[in-house]
């Protein structure tokens, strides 16, 4: 359960909040800022779920890090990537190739890519 209770944000924090809104460029910054606004108000996760199109458990996840670090930890991604198959060889040979050729960015174009295919796909993912 929430430690906040509703109107926890200052009015000065809110106006600033609102202000930051207007300006962010990252959507995902923004449905961030609103869900924090909207649960300010008193709405309840299932109102702000249907209006932001988002799952009650991910609304419950911004407050636990609203909780633990105010609006700095909510805005800040914790996503980390899996770690690369390549070599570190094979990453400035495919950096090098890229920096010289252009290719559409779905992975069926690079699938069917001869060169790509041949140096940097491994058998068990080129029948996928």
């Amino acid at each position: 359960m929430s430690k906040l209770e509703t109107n926890f944000l200052a009015s000065e924090e809110r106006l600033s909040l609102i202000r930051d809104h207007k300006l962010e460029k990252d959507g995902r910054k923004r449905d961030r800022m609103k869900f924090i606004l909207l649960y300010n108000d008193g709405w309840s996760y299932a109102q702000i779920a249907k209006v932001l199109l988002l799952d009650d458990q991910t609304l419950r996840n911004y407050l636990k890090d609203y909780e633990s670090g105010g609006m700095k930890s909510l805005l800040s991604f914790h996503y980390t990537g899996r770690p690369t198959i390549l070599s570190e060889f094979e990453c400035k040979e495919l950096e090098a190739h890229l920096s010289d050729n252009t290719y559409l960015t779905s992975w069926t174009s690079v699938k069917n890519h001869k060169y790509l295919h041949k140096i940097f796909i491994p058998e068990s993912l080129s029948n996928q």
